[in-house]
């Protein structure tokens, strides 16, 4: 009585294991007819392993004092800050970093570098900060600067700089700071800084400057801090600077300036400090300082001036030292 029970019991099983491999054969057409880019994984950017030799945080890659001769190529394309500081690169070629969109800052500086392609920046649009000193560069092309119109600080300090092209800050409309310290720089081009409406401090001090053109400082409506320091300027006009109406502190010490004029009668109300120290001077006309009413600093020392006991001039509450 027992038996057609057991059969009737493995034949459900049989179909039930026969049911499953039908069921499973279904599944297996399906994923194998599903085409494959439904379970890829979403495009975009890879991120490339460290290249030898430096050390990543995130998005910055360091490569610093390892003799590179030239960029690393394994550099991820998400990059952000990218430091090639103290190293021996010597040129920069056309599109040199044209594969790092996301660049924000670049560090160049303490390289032998000479010679900088004029498209060496292209492709590198994002870039706010950029760091060229301590190299051996004695020439820029007009458009080298061309491709980075967001740069808010450019350092080319401690090159070899003799000149400045016409247009070589064409574009640099948001720049807040230029650094240009120790070159070789005899002159400044009319205008050169014209478009850089923005920029708030500007060095040009240790280099061989002797005079300045009335439009030198085209522009520059809110420059801040301007230092021409340890220059070869004998004799300084006032009148060169009336278009600096933000202009808070003017460093002139360390040249050889024997005359200090005002020029045509103008206020210059900005102006809280003059670093005249170390320079020739053996006189001042008091109304030199008359179109300075609200100057409180007031660096003299180390001149041939006689010592004042008195101030020979109306400064409002200066402080002489």
């Amino acid at each position: 009585m027992q038996q057609p029970a057991v059969k009737q019991q493995r034949r459900g099983r049989r179909h039930c294991a026969n049911m499953g491999l039908a069921v499973l054969f279904r599944w297996l057409v399906f994923i194998l007819a599903v085409p494959t880019w439904l379970f890829a994984a979403p495009s975009g950017p890879r991120e490339r392993p460290c290249p030898l030799s430096c050390r990543c945080d995130g998005k910055i890659i360091y490569c610093e004092s390892n003799a590179f001769r030239d960029v690393p190529r394994n550099v991820s394309v998400t990059t952000q800050g990218l430091s090639l500081r103290y190293n021996s690169l010597m040129n920069l070629r056309s599109h040199q970093f044209a594969g790092l969109g996301q660049l924000v800052w670049l560090y160049l500086d303490h390289n032998y570098i000479t010679a900088v392609d004029g498209q060496a920046f292209h492709g590198i649009r994002r870039l706010k900060e950029l760091i060229l000193s301590s190299n051996k560069i004695t020439l820029l092309k007009n458009n080298t600067f061309h491709d980075v119109p967001n740069l808010r600080n450019l350092d080319l300090s401690y090159n070899k700089l003799q000149v400045l092209q016409p247009s070589q800050f064409v574009g640099l409309r948001k720049l807040l700071s230029l650094h240009l310290r120790s070159n070789s720089l005899k002159t400044i081009p009319m205008k050169v800084f014209l478009e850089c409406r923005n920029l708030e401090f500007l060095d040009i001090g240790y280099n061989r400057l002797r005079s300045l053109t009335r439009n030198a400082f085209a522009g520059l409506l809110k420059l801040v801090e301007l230092h021409l320091e340890h220059n070869q300027f004998s004799k300084i006009n006032l009148a060169h600077f009336p278009r600096l109406t933000n202009l808070r502190a003017l460093y002139l010490q360390w040249n050889r300036i024997k005359l200090l004029t005002q020029g045509a009668p103008w206020m210059w109300t900005s102006l809280q400090k003059l670093d005249l120290s170390g320079n020739e001077l053996q006189e001042l006309d008091s109304s030199t300082f008359q179109c300075l009413p609200n100057l409180q600093t007031l660096n003299l020392d180390s001149t041939n001036l006689p010592t004042f006991h008195s101030r020979p001039w109306t400064l409002g509450s200066p402080s002489l030292r």
